[in-house]
């Protein structure tokens, strides 16, 4: 293998391979019906889901500090800057209700098809439409707990990223990297767990460049000041808020303990890294990549190589084992294997076959995925809908404004006051760390500046979810925190319990 043959741009006229993919009558056509069909039935049987679980939080969030709340100081949230920056951006240009939550939705999986369509170009078009589906009925299948999850929009960005990186190095535009820059760039800024990857894949795409003997100053500027854009515009972000101290401390501070929180085994992440169902596909996508043997001259299998490590690097990292984590990898993943099933049918030996039974098999996974694909009921948003009615026959946004405080974490509080409008008592979006089993620094430091603010102006409502993070769900959580129990029980009256299909709350009163 020659420095030139790596650093060339992927050809499709080399070894056992002819020019175009060599597909029986028909299968072409069907195998991209099957594709579209099932994206079209996945927006159809979704557009009635609501917002629900980390979205509304992320709304909400949005809406506090636009209603003065400073992030990172008044509001206690680890997410990333650049985590709050897209959902904003979404609420700007989709709008801030359900149905444009389920648009934006939809932008991402039209975004990853075009993404992954670029990428499989000098391969197969196909390819990349048939990862981009298998992704989406996997996704879909989730229901909408994960429906435009912040995983899912830094994998789009990746993605984005690949494309226009190698179109730059196909085309011969260090220009296009620019663009490059600014989507990895986002794409660290939503979580930073990406940020090794988007390193090594630029010093590959620099190290194509040497190997071609083409100047390499433009590109890294390009790639450089890309970067630089999304990092510009954060610091902005939280220079304009007054909070780039108190993000440097939370991230100091709660990040470390967050991380070190429900961290799940080795062997569990890795049984878990592969969704069901894939199991076959991805197999048989590693043994057709070792029988198209030539793959080893194209830089840009390494670079998808290198996607696939870094989306398994993202999600052990992590280590919670979200389902919703592990979108980059399977991203990767399937769009690389997807690549070798349409390679393989450019052999001329029983490979060729082999390819077109994996592809076929591809489209039955697809069709076997979508009676899978959630079905709303009203359940996911039950808990919210009944809140809301019980806080309006309360007095609603004119008499709670400001009394309304939520124990909860995605179980639908912070929904329904997103929903009615109604700002909260305090900046506090989670009980994660009021009632835990295991004290530590954090938690102590975070529970001092809770209490001191319920006592400086108590809620007129305190809402209780039993919904308790890394433990079974029971409104006995609060016994893990004493001093709150003894003032909860003294100083309010249990007004109201109601049960849900997977959730319940309790609404406390201020005694007069």
């Amino acid at each position: 293998m020659s420095g030139g043959q790596f650093a060339s741009t992927p050809s499709l006229k080399t070894g056992l391979f002819s020019t175009t993919a060599d597909y029986p009558p028909y299968v072409r056509p069907v195998l991209a019906t099957v594709m579209l069909v099932a994206v079209v039935y996945y927006a159809v049987m979704s557009f009635h889901w609501p917002l629900v679980w980390d979205g509304t939080v992320l709304h909400y969030i949005n809406f506090l500090i636009a209603h003065g709340f400073v992030p990172y100081r008044d509001v206690h949230d680890m997410n990333m800057p650049g985590a709050y920056l897209l959902d904003s951006w979404q609420m700007h240009i989709f709008g801030p209700g359900d149905v444009a939550w389920r648009f934006y939705e939809y932008f991402l999986i039209g975004c990853l098809l075009a993404a992954m369509m670029v990428i499989a170009l000098p391969y197969d078009w196909l390819a990349g439409l048939v990862a981009g589906v298998l992704f989406t009925v996997v996704h879909a299948a989730e229901g909408p707990i994960n429906s435009a999850q912040r995983d899912e929009a830094m994998t789009v960005l990746l993605l984005a990223g690949y494309a226009l990186l190698f179109q730059s190095l196909r085309t011969r535009r260090p220009l296009l990297l620019l663009p490059f820059g600014v989507v990895m760039g986002l794409a660290i800024g939503v979580k930073p767990t990406v940020g090794p990857l988007v390193v090594l894949l630029g010093l590959i795409a620099l190290y194509v460049l040497w190997k071609r003997g083409e100047p390499m100053l433009a590109s890294f500027l390009y790639t450089v000041g890309g970067i630089m854009l999304p990092v510009a515009i954060i610091l902005y972000y939280l220079l304009h808020q007054h909070a780039l101290r108190d993000f440097l401390d939370l991230s100091s501070r709660l990040t470390p303990y967050y991380a070190g929180l429900m961290k799940e085994p080795l062997s569990f992440l890795l049984t878990a890294l592969i969704p069901h169902g894939l199991h076959i596909v991805l197999l048989a996508g590693v043994v057709l990549a070792v029988l198209n043997w030539n793959w080893v001259r194209d830089w840009e299998r390494w670079a998808l190589l290198l996607g696939v490590a870094g989306g398994a690097f993202s999600f052990l990292v992590q280590g919670k084992g979200y389902t919703y984590q592990r979108y980059p990898f399977v991203a990767f993943a399937l769009l690389w294997v997807a690549i070798e099933f349409t390679r393989a049918l450019r052999r001329r030996d029983w490979v060729r076959w082999a390819g077109l039974a994996v592809l076929l098999f591809c489209a039955l996974r697809v069709v076997a995925f979508l009676p899978h694909i959630h079905r709303s009921d009203g359940s996911e948003d039950a808990y919210m809908r009944a809140l809301e009615g019980d806080l309006n026959a309360l007095g609603g946004t004119r008499a709670l404004q400001g009394q309304v405080q939520c124990l909860d974490m995605v179980d639908g509080c912070l929904g329904a006051l997103y929903h009615l409008d109604l700002v909260q008592n305090t900046g506090f979006t989670g009980d994660t760390l009021f009632f835990v089993r295991d004290h530590a620094p954090a938690v102590e430091f975070y529970r001092r500046i809770f209490w001191d603010d319920v006592h400086r102006a108590p809620p007129r409502v305190f809402v209780l979810s039993d919904e308790w993070f890394n433990w079974p769900r029971g409104f006995d959580k609060v016994d893990h925190w004493p001093e709150f129990a003894e003032y909860l029980n003294k100083r309010y009256t249990l007004s109201e319990t109601r049960r849900f299909k997977d959730s319940a709350y309790r609404i406390y009163l201020l005694k007069q």
